[in-house]
């Protein structure tokens, strides 16, 4: 009698993203819009282990349109910088300070996993003191329904990025 043959399964084997723009292409969409269209200008100082100024800032208009944009830069020079409308969201002046701040820790958090390299100090300027007050004091509070899953994002990105030091700035 013939034996019915084994059939052994191989877990899929899944191929390292060759660059950047390849490991952004993997990502999720609302990850993408957040990574694609940084705007790199010198990479050679993200692993020198100085401490990197990050500053970002949001707002919005009449017809309930948010935008945000934000800078990294270290005490020589621009590393890099993003800017972009907020997506599919009822933007408030609360939330695009908010979207801004989670955007560039998003690219943050993404560039030095995939580069396999130790996060800096950095130092995160924003002009929102509600949006430091919300993530430095109130780190269990219940989320709105305009803010959830911002506020959740920043949060375990902020377990991830320890060193990051937050300080309120003027403006306007």
């Amino acid at each position: 009698m013939l034996e019915r043959p084994q059939i052994f399964w191989a877990p899929a084997c899944v191929i390292p993203p060759s660059s950047w723009d390849d490991y952004v292409n993997r990502q999720n969409y609302s990850i993408q819009i957040n990574l694609k269209g940084v705007q790199m200008f010198d990479t050679t100082y993200f692993s020198s282990g100085q401490v990197l100024t990050n500053a970002s800032d949001g707002g919005y208009n009449q017809k309930d349109l948010g935008s945000y944009g934000w800078i990294l830069a270290n005490d020589r020079t621009i590393l890099c910088s993003h800017m972009g409308q907020i997506p599919s969201m009822v933007s408030l002046p609360f939330c695009a300070e908010a979207y801004a701040l989670m955007s560039s820790w998003m690219f943050l958090d993404h560039w030095y996993q995939f580069h396999r390299l130790e996060f800096p100090d950095i130092l995160h300027m924003t002009d929102s003191q509600a949006v430091i007050k919300r993530i430095q004091y109130h780190p269990s509070y219940k989320p709105l329904n305009h803010d959830a899953d911002i506020f959740s994002y920043i949060r375990l990105t902020r377990a991830k990025l320890d060193s990051v030091k937050l300080e309120h700035v003027k403006s306007h």
